[in-house]
């Protein structure tokens, strides 16, 4: 899962990886995130507190288009947290994977 700082922009997106067993939910995630399929994203922070996840998906390369969701955080995050996360995860989709449009349901 990738994480992102939504107080600001960052421009050496960093995987966070553990051990993963093979066939592990995660390990489908890391495979998905290689093929440019989806990405998660963890919510933090400055100090590294997490307040939710959020995720680009069903991203088609060829379209350059991708759906946006699975959007979660918590009552006590921080008052603009919600409107920076989704900034993040646009820029993240527009600039570092170069695509046009966004899917919102």
């Amino acid at each position: 899962m990738h994480k992102f700082l939504p107080t600001r922009w960052k421009k050496d997106w960093k995987t966070s990886r553990g051990s993963l067993l093979k066939g592990s939910p995660l390990s489908k995630k890391e495979k998905r995130e290689k093929e440019k399929k989806e990405f998660y994203f963890i919510i933090q922070n400055k100090q590294g507190d997490s307040y939710g996840t959020i995720r680009i998906y069903n991203i088609n390369m060829q379209n350059r288009e991708f759906e946006w969701g699975s959007w979660a955080l918590l009552a006590n995050r921080p008052e603009n947290f919600s409107y920076l996360s989704i900034i993040e995860s646009f820029n993240y989709a527009f600039y570092k994977l170069s695509l046009k449009k966004a899917l919102i349901n």
